[in-house]
């Protein structure tokens, strides 16, 4: 049976270690589903990066997009950055795209 992929866009970007603030709760449950043998786990999120950059975190996929892009009058982000978040999603070969963090995608 093949795994079903599953891609989140949130808040967090994981990084193995646990910081003791908010969204711990997404360490353990990316943990639980990354382990799985019926999930692959991936992960979108904003931080502290020039580029958007790949940096896996175990089994977890994860692309972390740059913090303080500005948004154009339409209140979206440059359209290379639409257009990446299309390729990640895309390249994942997603089957489910799991929202947390609405207001900043």
């Amino acid at each position: 049976m093949e795994k079903l992929r599953v891609l989140w866009l949130s808040n967090k970007v994981f990084s193995g270690t646990d910081t003791g603030s908010t969204g711990t709760w997404l360490d353990a449950l990316s943990r639980g589903l990354a382990n799985s043998e019926t999930v692959t786990l991936g992960n979108i999120s904003r931080g502290n990066v020039k580029e958007i950059t790949q940096v896996d975190c175990g089994p977890i996929k994860q692309w972390v997009f740059p913090l303080g892009v500005p948004l154009g009058k339409m209140g979206l982000p440059p359209k290379r950055f639409v257009d990446r978040l299309v390729d990640v999603v895309e390249s994942f070969s997603t089957d489910l795209v799991h929202v947390w963090w609405t207001e900043a995608f």
